[in-house]
């Protein structure tokens, strides 16, 4: 099977790189005039586990030494690279092991729409399932760099779920958070649980990315960018907001093709029109998102903030569409349930707001922009008050 690595290996001529479950070089030894330089197992993108890979050489080739020398120089981890480890059932019910291995797979699976983030496939993580390895080991064999662990005790009415992210280099904690509720619908409370873990590791792999970027001396557009989001992730104040869009402005600089970083310009200059109410802000994004979407046009995140745009400036309708195809895209995207309330509440369709907002606030009730959220909801409601009365 050849593949195509990310590791700048495209740039070498005359170089083949093919991925084998068992070394090549048994089969064709002596037979063919080429080398195989084993390249060591790598991460590729849509491959749930590490593969490893071999370089085809002509013998006498300096391609050899110089795939060597490029793979030993690039990084192996992704930096935004996690396995979903089975959560552990802690009760004596058995029967209740269909709902701890569903919020496995199902974080798995949500996880797996944020925009840049490896994540290990269900298969491969189960393998782990009753093991004594230590995560660091987890994290050398699988090659990621975080590690999601977690527990469930169902005691008679009540429920209670612990995550805990775990730094698979080092093994310090990064990030916890518990659930504790009365048992409803198994099933509303898996999708619940899941959608509001997804939504605050989204923000803590960030941080945890843009505290490693910080210590870089020599940060690249990645780097930026998180740094970046990181100062979006603050909250509703101009001076982040100046600050996110000077490291989203350098990331481009660096790299005019990490869409990432474009996105983050757009959204960046929405944050700015939030708070000053200049149109030029609505105007940037809107290229920044345009350019973003002709690079990657499954970006949820750029369709989520075209519509935005849309919606403020009078084309509600369209804006309505573009976040819908953001929640297709990530049915978590809390933001994108505000943004639909807001636009219907101009529509003049503000008994359907409130749903809307309320969807936001299950997925995130912690999200930084609850506050909008709940602003749109109280005009909407203040706005139908009247009829209300009749």
């Amino acid at each position: 099977m050849a593949l195509t690595l990310q590791h700048g290996l495209r740039a070498l001529p005359n170089l083949v790189v093919f991925a084998y479950r068992r070394p090549p070089t048994s089969h064709v030894r002596g037979k063919l005039p080429v080398d195989f330089v084993d390249l060591g197992e790598q991460i590729f993108k849509n491959i749930a586990w590490p593969v490893r890979v071999y370089a085809v050489v002509r013998h006498g080739s300096g391609a050899a030494r110089q795939a060597h020398r490029t793979m030993s120089s690039s990084p192996t981890v992704s930096r935004l690279s996690i396995v979903v480890l089975p959560f552990v059932n802690l009760g004596r019910d058995t029967e209740h092991d269909y709902f701890v291995d569903g919020i496995t797979e199902s974080l798995t699976t949500d996880l797996s729409r944020i925009s840049d983030l490896f994540v290990i496939g269900r298969h491969t993580a189960f393998s782990y399932k009753g093991k004594e390895i230590g995560l660091k080991q987890i994290g050398r064999e699988l090659n990621v760099r975080y590690a999601l662990e977690g527990s469930v005790q169902h005691s008679g009415n009540r429920l209670r779920v612990n995550a805990q992210l775990i730094d698979a280099e080092t093994g310090n904690h990064v990030w916890a958070e518990r659930f504790d509720k009365p048992v409803a619908d198994l099933f509303d409370m898996q999708d619940e649980i899941v959608s509001r873990l997804a939504n605050a590791l989204d923000a803590q792999l960030i941080e945890a990315e843009a505290l490693r970027a910080r210590r870089s001396p020599q940060p690249d557009s990645m780097d930026l960018y998180f740094q970046g989001t990181a100062y979006l992730n603050k909250g509703g104040n101009s001076e982040y907001f100046v600050q996110a869009l000077g490291f989203f402005e350098r990331a481009v600089a660096l790299d005019p093709n990490n869409v990432q970083a474009i996105v983050g310009v757009a959204i960046a200059h929405v944050s700015l029109f939030v708070l000053v109410r200049r149109l030029a802000h609505l105007e940037a994004a809107e290229l920044a998102t345009i350019k973003a979407l002709s690079i990657a046009p499954q970006h949820a995140k750029a369709h989520l903030c075209l519509g935005y745009v849309q919606i403020f400036s009078k084309r509600a309708v369209q804006g309505i569409a573009e976040c819908e195809r953001a929640l297709a895209l990530d049915r978590n995207f809390a933001f994108a349930h505000t943004m639909i309330g807001i636009a219907k509440y101009y529509l003049g369709r503000g008994d359907e707001t409130e749903v809307h907002i309320g969807e936001a606030l299950r997925l995130s009730p912690l999200d930084t922009h609850a506050y909008m959220a709940m602003h749109y909801a109280g005009l909407a409601n203040c706005s139908l008050a009247p009829m209300r009365k009749l």
